[in-house]
């Protein structure tokens, strides 16, 4: 997960007088992600850099594994949003990326793999 400060205006400036000698953005601190399993929310974080490991770490110790048999499906949504009270100008040119990343792995003897 990347967020980047990528570049500083005026209005920026106002509100953060130090944003040009950051490269760090604010956007995804003010992004809630949810990621949900068969419709219903399984893990939340934000998306700021410090919560990067939270959704694997979160969905590690709250979902047990999910065990498919052959041509069997199961759905899994993400939602990201921000409430529209929770930034001002901050947030102005910055980006925010991130990988999703989903392991498909076969039935073995022995400990679940984790999600790193």
């Amino acid at each position: 997960m990347t967020n980047l400060e990528n570049g500083c205006n005026d209005q920026e400036q106002g509100t953060e007088p130090n944003c040009d000698q950051n490269t760090d953005g604010e956007l995804g601190g003010v992004i809630t992600l949810k990621v949900a399993l068969g419709g219903v929310d399984k893990v939340t974080s934000t998306l700021a850099t410090a919560d990067m490991l939270t959704i694997g770490d979160d969905w590690n110790d709250t979902v047990a594994p999910v065990i498919m048999q052959p041509n069997e499906t199961r759905e899994i949504t993400m939602h990201w949003a921000t409430d529209e009270d929770s930034y001002g100008n901050e947030i102005q040119s910055d980006s925010l990326t991130f990988d999703s990343v989903f392991q498909l792995i076969q039935i073995i003897n022995g400990p679940s793999p984790a999600n790193r």
